[in-house]
C-alpha cells in the first residue's frame, strides 16, 4: 500500500517531540505507573497539535496502542484514542499490524472504539471486516476540506490504495480477486460488481417496475457495456462506481422500500458532485465516498 512522506513543515517539530515522548514510554526500565501515565498524557496532549504524522511514527504509535499496558494506561488511551485516530497514517498502520494483534479484551475494546463497530475475535472474518472499515475511513478522508497535506493525492497512489480496498471488500464477499492488479482499481472492482449484480438477480424480479428492478436492469446493461465505453482503468473505475451505486440502491430499496427517498437524495447529491467535478481523480474519490455511504446503509438495513 502506498506510503508518502508527510511534508507539512508545521508538524515537523511537533512530531519530533512526539517521538521523544514515545521513546521515553518505550524505555522498559521506566516501570513506574505514575510516570508512564504522566508521559502518556503528555504524548496525547502533544499529539493534538499535529495534523498528521509520518508513516514510521504512525507505525510506532499503532504498536504502542496495541501492546500490553497497565489498566490505567489502557483506559487513558481508550478515552483519548480519537486524538490519533484522526490521522490517516495511524489507521493505515493499524491495518498493517492487524495480523499480529493480540486478541485480548483490551485490544478488542480499543479497536471497537477506533472503528465504531462491534468486533468478535472468534469470528473468522473479524480481521477483514476491521481492515475494510479502516481502509474505507481513510478513503473518506480524501474529501475532507482539511485534506491538504498532499499525501495519496496523485492518481497512481490513490488508485493503488483503492484497488486494495476493493480486494479486501471482495474477500469479505467471497470473491477472489487478483492480488497483482497494483494500481488498477477498475480491474479489482469489475468482478465484485458483476458478482453483486448476479446475487441481486436471484432476489429481484428484473421484469418488475419497482425502483429496485429499474436500478438493477440499468446496472446489468451498464456492466455488459463497460468494456466498450471505458478508455482506461480510471474511467472504468468511475463507471463501475456509478453502477455500484445502482446495485446498492436496488439492494437497499428491495430490503426496505421506506428508504427510497433517502436513497434518491443520496444519489442526487452524488450526481451533483459529479457535475461539479473537475477531474477523473475527483470523480473517483467522490464515487467511493458515495459507495461507502450506501454500503453503510445496506449494513444498517441488514441488522
Amino acid at each position: 500500500m502506498p506510503r508518502r512522506a508527510v511534508d507539512s513543515s508545521d508538524d515537523v517539530e511537533v512530531q519530533s517531540q512526539i517521538k521523544q515522548l514515545l521513546d521515553r514510554l518505550n524505555e522498559r526500565n521506566d516501570t513506574a505507573v505514575i510516570r508512564r501515565l504522566y508521559t502518556l498524557r503528555m504524548l496525547l496532549d502533544m499529539s493534538m497539535r499535529c495534523s498528521e504524522v509520518s508513516p514510521p511514527l504512525a507505525a510506532e504509535l499503532a504498536g504502542l496502542a496495541l501492546e500490553s499496558k497497565e489498566p490505567d494506561e489502557h483506559q487513558m488511551l481508550v478515552d483519548r484514542i480519537d486524538v490519533w485516530n484522526r490521522w490517516k497514517y495511524f489507521r493505515l498502520a493499524l491495518v498493517d499490524q492487524l495480523p499480529s494483534v493480540r486478541r485480548t479484551d483490551e485490544n478488542r475494546e480499543l479497536l471497537e472504539r477506533i472503528t465504531d463497530q462491534a468486533i468478535d475475535f472468534n469470528q473468522a472474518d473479524w480481521m477483514e471486516g476491521t481492515r475494510l472499515t479502516l481502509l474505507e475511513s481513510v478513503a473518506n478522508d480524501f474529501d475532507r476540506p482539511d485534506n491538504a497535506d498532499g499525501d495519496l493525492t496523485d492518481i497512481d497512489s490513490f488508485a493503488e490504495f483503492l484497488a486494495e480496498v476493493y480486494r479486501v471488500r471482495g474477500r469479505l464477499y467471497g470473491i477472489a480477486l487478483d492480488p497483482n492488479l497494483g494500481s488498477m482499481p477498475g480491474k479489482a472492482l469489475q468482478p465484485l460488481v458483476s458478482a453483486y449484480a448476479e446475487r441481486l438477480k436471484q432476489q429481484i424480479d428484473l421484469t418488475g417496475s419497482e425502483p429496485s428492478a429499474v436500478w438493477l436492469r440499468l446496472a446489468s446493461r451498464a456492466i455488459e457495456a463497460i468494456d466498450f465505453v471505458s478508455e482506461n482503468d480510471l474511467s472504468r473505475t468511475v463507471l463501475l462506481q456509478r453502477i455500484y451505486w445502482q446495485l446498492l440502491s436496488a439492494d437497499l430499496v428491495n430490503r426496505n422500500p421506506e428508504v427510497l427517498s433517502m436513497v434518491d437524495e443520496t444519489l442526487q447529491k452524488a450526481q451533483a458532485r459529479d457535475k461539479e467535478s473537475r477531474s477523473l481523480l475527483q470523480q473517483v474519490r467522490d464515487g467511493e465516498r458515495t459507495v461507502v455511504e450506501l454500503i453503510s446503509r445496506v449494513q444498517e438495513v441488514r441488522t
